[in-house]
């Protein structure tokens, strides 16, 4: 009982405890699973009609990409490109989520075994044929051999399973999976694309209407009132009209979230000093590059450009070397001279010569079992040609080049750059380029021995090899302290949108406008690598200022921005287009007054010429006119004008017309029927072409805009 009693005591106490210990044992394990729910929400850069795209997938593909293109262009990522690569990566995920979900409906598929003809088959897709990887160098075609060998190759690696040769072989491996899946969506879009042109065709009376307005042309005289020559101030406008017009027209304003903001861009330059450190560094270096016989490495060693082993023309120097070049001789040195931002000295390495401008080659790859074997066979074959036999049966008989060797070992004509892309070395790009007519230019590879033949040449033209150091200066760390401080201390002062543009003009900076940007735009305006402008700006309430903030392509432009407006998703505001709305408005009442005005002069004035001169307007022209036109003489973007002239009679004095720079009236003379025959299949075809050109984009377009979109990619990148 005593124990009883002292829990009725402490009742309300317990009560109190054992719902705390409830709450916490729930709220526990609401925090435990919540933790996982806004987990996932925060990995999701975007939601798709219902269609999820995490970070780590997203990130995925970017990888892969970035793979793709390091082995398309042999180059590593800088910002700029790994901007194009998220853009394109997005692109390809609507593409494939808004299409994808349209031809699933409608049972489209890509079978296993087209796409298998489509990649590795008979018929190749232009994006698997069109990959430098799969390029035979000898003739700087698609090669099914080199696809072929590509596959077996990575097939073996995969199987081998390397460590040391892991990440390689993982980026070809990337390389050839995105181009699988651009394959199968591509023929997927291309099947949804085809099966949408048939609901869309030209009939006979629309291929007859249009034939016909293709037909006819007229002369037309007019006059036309502008609608300046009445002032905007005379005209009255009501904030209901407007709310009227915009309801009217609010689909017109329909927009994607956006920023406005300002900015002074404050460009680092090389001082005077810097200019004076480089015009040294380069003059010591005359008496080495005068005297050098390996001007190659002095070259490489010292200069912002490699060393080109090539003669060049005329043509592939600046001008302003080109005197020095063509006039002197083996040895000779220019400058330095200082040439925009960048010091230059140039030498001859080889005198003018005269070389062709291009070659007609062809040639016989060979090779046997043995190193020994392909030199005994490349041997004979090279006698052979010297004691007349046919190259071309030789090269159809013994090169191992199958799409050159089928043609007689032909590749045609090239330039010496031609032949550097096509994989030839600089050495014997210059032999060829050197050699005579008829002459064999041999040519030792790892994989066999090459025969070249020049059977053509053309253009001989003169050309000369240089060296050419070229120093380009560039700010120093001093240098680029003092502008940095300038752009702290306006950053210190310009403390709020008010003040920003007084400061800004206080110490002669020119303010930029931004507006509308896109939070997931790659820079602002032309500015390289300004990509921090537009986070900053998404992660900043209006009125905020930004600290300095290094964009360029060498950081050498420095930013400090302000928000001015966020724009959300949805309707641009009334408030925000009422001037466009009341200009319109303007526009239209002045339009009104003109009509009646001039079908008042037209009572009387019943000629062209006399309503010009009742207006006190001039009289102009616009001859052979059609439908299509988009107009004559000073007549130009008057669509409803020329329209409506083609479709006149004759010396008849047309109603005042409203058009974009101000009111109408015209007559229309000299009308022409063209009476070519009417060919039903050639004008339908000729307007399904049209549509179906467009198709694609507008489908994309409309698919976009009734898509529920969600794009939260301004988060993380």
């Amino acid at each position: 009982m005593a124990t009883l009693e002292r829990i009725r005591r402490r009742g309300v106490f317990l009560v109190v405890v054992v719902g705390l210990a409830m709450f916490a044992f729930i709220i526990g394990d609401f925090l435990n699973s919540s933790q996982t729910y806004f987990g996932q929400a925060k990995q999701k850069v975007a939601v798709v009609d219902g269609k999820t795209l995490k970070y780590p997938d997203f990130q995925k593909a970017i990888d892969q990409l970035t793979a793709v293109y390091k082995i398309e262009t042999g180059q590593t990522g800088n910002d700029e490109m790994n901007e194009q690569i998220r853009e394109q990566v997005w692109t390809n995920f609507l593409n494939s989520t808004l299409i994808g979900d349209q031809a699933s409906e409608l049972g489209l598929t890509v079978p296993k075994e087209e796409l298998n003809d489509l990649t590795i088959g008979d018929h190749i897709s232009p994006l698997i044929t069109g990959r430098r990887v799969f390029v035979d160098p000898q003739t700087g075609v698609f090669s099914k051999q080199a696809l072929l060998n590509f596959l077996t190759g990575l097939n073996q690696a995969l199987q081998k399973n390397d460590p040391q040769q892991a990440d390689e072989i993982k980026q070809y491996e990337q390389y050839w999976d995105f181009w699988i899946t651009m394959v199968k969506e591509n023929t997927l879009q291309q099947k949804y694309v085809t099966l949408l042109s048939k609901t869309i065709t030209s009939n006979a009376l629309d291929a007859k209407y249009a034939f016909d307005r293709n037909e006819t042309s007229v002369d037309m005289s007019y006059v036309m009132q502008p609608y300046y020559s009445i002032p905007d101030a005379s005209v009255a406008v009501t904030e209901s009209e407007i709310k009227d017009l915009y309801n009217k027209q609010k689909e017109r304003y329909r927009q994607e979230a956006s920023n406005d903001f300002k900015y002074v861009l404050i460009p680092i330059k090389p001082s005077q000093a810097d200019f004076s450190v480089v015009e040294q560094r380069i003059n010591g270096l005359k008496a080495n590059f005068t005297s050098a016989t390996d001007v190659a490495s002095i070259v490489n060693n010292n200069s912002d450009s490699k060393y080109i082993n090539v003669p060049m023309t005329k043509d592939d120097m600046p001008p302003f070397l080109q005197d020095f070049a063509f006039n002197g001789k083996t040895g000779d040195v220019f400058g330095p001279t200082l040439e925009n931002d960048t010091y230059v000295m140039a030498k001859i390495v080889e005198a003018k010569t005269m070389e062709p401008d291009s070659v007609n080659i062809r040639h016989i790859f060979v090779a046997a079992q043995t190193d020994t074997a392909t030199t005994v066979l490349a041997d004979s074959i090279q006698k052979a040609i010297k004691g007349g036999a046919d190259f071309g049966a030789l090269a159809k008989k013994y090169s191992r080049i199958q799409q050159t060797a089928a043609n007689g070992g032909e590749i045609g004509w090239v330039r010496e750059p031609n032949l550097l892309q096509m994989g030839f070395n600089q050495s014997l790009a210059n032999k060829i380029f050197k050699a005579g007519l008829k002459e064999i230019v041999v040519d030792k590879e790892p994989q066999g021995i090459q025969l070249i033949q020049v059977t053509e040449q053309k253009n001989m033209i003169p050309k000369v090899k240089l060296g050419v150091i070229a120093i380009r200066v560039i700010p120093s760390d001093a240098t680029r302290e003092q502008y940095y401080n300038q752009a702290k201390q306006f950053a210190a002062a310009a403390t709020s949108l008010s003040n920003f543009d007084a400061t800004a003009k206080a110490q002669n900076l020119i303010v930029h406008a931004a507006n509308q940007v896109d939070p997931n735009a790659p820079q602002v305006a032309t500015i390289k690598n300004s990509r921090s402008i537009v986070r900053w700006v998404n992660d900043n309430k209006v009125g905020s200022v930004s600290d300095v903030l290094e964009c360029g392509t060498q950081n050498d432009q420095l930013i400090v921005a302000a928000v001015v407006a966020k724009h959300e998703k949805g309707y641009r505001s009334l408030e925000a287009v009422t001037p466009d709305l009341k200009a319109q408005l303007i526009t239209d009442k002045k339009a009104q007054m003109m009509i009646k005005n001039m079908g008042a002069a037209m009572t009387t004035a019943q000629t062209l010429p006399a309503l010009a001169a009742s207006l006190k307007l001039k009289m102009d022209t616009a001859t052979n006119l059609n439908f299509y036109s988009n107009g004559a003489g000073s007549l130009t973007n008057e669509p409803t004008i020329i329209g409506a002239a083609t479709a006149s009679q004759a010396n008849k004095l047309s109603a005042p017309l409203q058009g974009k720079m101000g009111v109408y009236v015209f007559t229309v003379s000299n009308i022409q029927q063209r009476n070519d025959p009417f060919v039903l299949q050639n004008e339908e075809e000729s307007l399904n072409s049209k549509q179906n050109y467009m198709l694609p984009y507008i489908m994309f377009q409309v698919l976009k805009d009734k898509a529920d979109i969600q794009d939260n990619r301004a988060r993380f990148f």
